[in-house]
């Protein structure tokens, strides 16, 4: 059995929500400025919520979750740098 986890929560996604495009771990490495196998194991380690595709090792990522993510962690839009006190 795999370790990956359906870790995304309910509360993360809005009501009406179900039309929104979920990020792949390459545009959240991308965006964030770090690797994507460093996406993978935070999805994977429950710090950062996604789900894990049926039958594939791929994720995914909600926009929101993403948001969520950078605030609990101090990302700044300068990729990859975290903000050490404002």
């Amino acid at each position: 059995m795999s370790k990956a986890r359906n870790r995304i929560r309910l509360d993360v996604a809005t009501p009406g929500e179900s039309g929104v495009p979920l990020l792949t771990t390459g545009e959240v490495a991308k965006h964030l400025g770090v690797s994507l196998r460093y996406v993978t194991v935070l999805i994977d380690k429950g710090k950062l919520m996604g789900i894990r595709l049926p039958y594939s090792n791929h994720r995914r990522v909600h926009p929101a979750a993403l948001k969520d993510f950078e605030e609990r962690h101090g990302f700044t839009k300068a990729r990859g740098v975290k903000r050490t006190g404002d």
